[in-house]
């Protein structure tokens, strides 16, 4: 939803990014990548992850996270 066209609505401090991989059990293949620009795993469940920032990121790690994830 783009909150610009829903009068009221504010936007959230945070932007929802859906990642996905071959499998996700295989938290080798992708959890340290993220985890090197300051994403931190919070759930693990059956086919699903989720994993946020604790702090803000700052632009050398935004940039850095664009270099890094591909």
């Amino acid at each position: 939803m783009d909150e610009r066209r829903s009068p009221g609505l504010a936007a959230k401090p945070i932007i929802d990014i859906r990642v996905t991989v071959d499998d996700v059990a295989n938290e080798d293949s992708y959890v340290s990548k993220l985890e090197s620009v300051g994403f931190v795993v919070r759930v693990r469940e059956l086919g699903h992850r989720m994993m946020r920032t604790p702090r803000p990121i700052s632009e050398d790690e935004k940039e850095s996270c664009s270099a890094r994830v591909d």
